[in-house]
This record gives C-alpha cells, structure tokens and sequence, in this order.
C-alpha cells in the first residue's frame, strides 16, 4: 500500500514537471531580461510607428519618459525620436530593447539616460529570493506567467502599446512638487564606480551600436534625488575612454532655467512637462547642431507626426487652461 502511494505520488510530482517544463517552452524570453512585461509592451507600441521613420531612440528607466518629450523636439526641430525607457529599466533590458529597434528602423542615434548604469545588473526580479528565482530559471512559467495573458487576442499589452504610441513613449506630467535640498553637484574627485556587470553591458551597447552605425549618446537628465559628481566622474571616464559623448544636463541647469520650484513633480527625483518641455528643447537643438540629422517637417511620409503633435498640445493645453 506504501509502494503505491509512493508510485502514485511520483507520477503526480513527474505530471507536474513535466507540464511546468512545456508550458515553459512558449514562455521562456529569447534573450537575459528582466522586465519581460514591460519590454513586450514597448515594443509593441514601437512597432506601430512607421517603417524607417525614427532617428533616435531615448534608453533607459523612468528618466527617459519624464524629461525626453519626441513631439516637443519635433515640433523644434523636425527630428523623429521615441522614448523606449521604462520604469527602472536594468542594462540587460536596455541591451535588449535597442536590439529590437533596428528591426525595421534605421536608428541613427540612440540616447541612454545614465541612471540606469547605477542600477542592479541582475535579470532576477527580487535578488533576495535566490531559491525562487533558481526554481525559475528552470520553470520560466513561474517567472513569466503573464505572458498567456499578453499573447492573447485584444490582450491589454496591445491596448496598452496604443496608448503609450500617443506621446512616443513620454509621459505627461503636470504635477508639482518643488526641490528645497542642497546643491548636487558639488565638483569633487571622488568616482563613484559603475559596477562591473554594468560595464560589461555598457561595452555590449557601444559594440552593438558600432556594428549597426549607431552613435551612442550619454546623457545625464537633471535630477538632485538620483545624481552627483561622483557619477559624473565615473560615466565621464568610461566615455572619454570608449569614444563616446557624454553631456550632463545637471550642470546645465542654469541655462536650461529649470525652477526646482516648479519643474519637479516629485521633489526633484524627475522633471514634470514643464521642466521636460525645456529639456526636450534645448536637447533638440543641440542634436540638430552635432549630428547632422534632417529636418523631416514638411515631408508627406512624416505628416502624422504633425497630427500627432496637435493632439499632444491640445491636451497640453486643455490641461493647463483647467489649472488656472
């Protein structure tokens, strides 16, 4: 009577392997990423924009959408640009996002927010579950369950992908929450270290940038909560080292005019439209001026791009004409 429990239960047990390991066949990611979801869904919404219609793409996490605004440097200076950053995003998302974007675009200059440099490298979603994320390196459907759901026919992550084309990848934000804290940017000599998997990434990113005539652009967007000059020392060095153009908007602020007291929506962690509009412009012009990129304003394949940006300022201004 043992004997058959036990054989009844070590069928039951090699059932579910067994289940676990085929469903994981048709969910397991092609590629080391970490936010499966939410690398899905932007590149949803970055396949609907027209075949080789962009020119620079914007990588990186929440930085990225709350200061880079593509129809607001569109309507400056005629350059098609998309925000593929999401929130958090880690170097093995963005080594992966920027490979999907040369899928049926000609990107010729992808912006990485460096933020992103100074966060963990890892794919695994919670580091201190090691078990957990062992069990799902071999079962990846216990990792990316939600992959049925976003497969499925009318599935949120399509109707999620339209919405997010509206404003090419930029989030409006009109809140606001001044910064009061000190200077940031203190000039020091101190380096604060990229880690080494992160280097290891970024190396992986200039690679890949070369190979497909890319000219990778660094750029630090303005923000007291999350930068200083000791990161600045240390993504300076590797750029100077690799070739690479680095500019740092947090010492730039002056001539920007960005008010803390009124830019931020969040106490200075991230610019809010207002600070992400002079960002966006000043940044517009300055690519237009160093990379030689064409105006496409007035070109007929481009003319979406005119109805988008008057979508986007009628609700700017809707917005704004309901706050005074």
């Amino acid at each position: 009577m043992k004997i058959g429990k036990i054989i009844r239960m070590l069928c039951f047990v090699s059932g579910i392997v067994i289940i676990l390991a085929v469903s994981s066949l048709f969910v397991r990611p092609k590629a080391n990423i970490y936010n499966q979801d939410a690398v899905e869904r932007k590149t949803e919404s970055f396949k609907l924009e027209k075949e080789k219609s962009l020119d620079v793409i914007f990588l990186g996490d929440s930085e990225t959408y709350a200061n880079f605004s593509p129809l607001q440097m569109w309507n400056e200076s005629g350059i098609t640009s998309y925000v593929m950053g999401i929130s958090a995003q880690r170097l093995c998302d963005t080594y992966e996002l920027l490979n999907k974007s040369v899928d049926n675009q000609e990107i010729k200059v992808a912006i990485l927010e460096t933020n992103c440099l100074y966060r963990d490298s890892s794919n695994y979603y919670d580091a201190d579950d090691d078990v957990m994320n062992k069990v799902g390196d071999f079962f990846p459907i216990l990792k990316y369950h939600s992959r049925w759901e976003n497969n499925a026919p009318g599935s949120a992550l399509r109707s999620n992908a339209s919405e997010e084309r509206k404003y090419k990848g930029f989030r409006l934000r009109f809140n606001v929450l001044p910064y009061s804290g000190d200077e940031w940017m203190q000039i020091t000599e101190d380096v604060e270290e990229i880690s080494t998997e992160n280097i290891e990434y970024l190396n992986k990113i200039k690679l890949f940038c070369d190979e497909n005539n890319i000219k990778l652009f660094l750029v630090s967007a303005p923000s007291p909560v999350c930068w200083n000059y000791a990161r600045h020392n240390a993504v300076e060095n590797w750029a100077k080292d690799n070739d690479t153009e680095f500019l740092d908007l947090n010492l730039m602020c002056e001539d920007l005019e960005i008010d803390w007291s009124k830019d931020t929506r969040d106490g200075g962690n991230h610019l809010n439209f207002f600070g992400a509009v002079k960002v966006s412009e000043y940044l517009a012009k300055y690519i237009q001026d160093n990379y030689n990129l064409e105006d496409h304003r007035g070109d007929e394949y481009y003319s979406q791009w005119d109805k988008s940006y008057e979508k986007y300022i009628k609700k700017v201004n809707k917005r704004i004409s309901k706050e005074k």
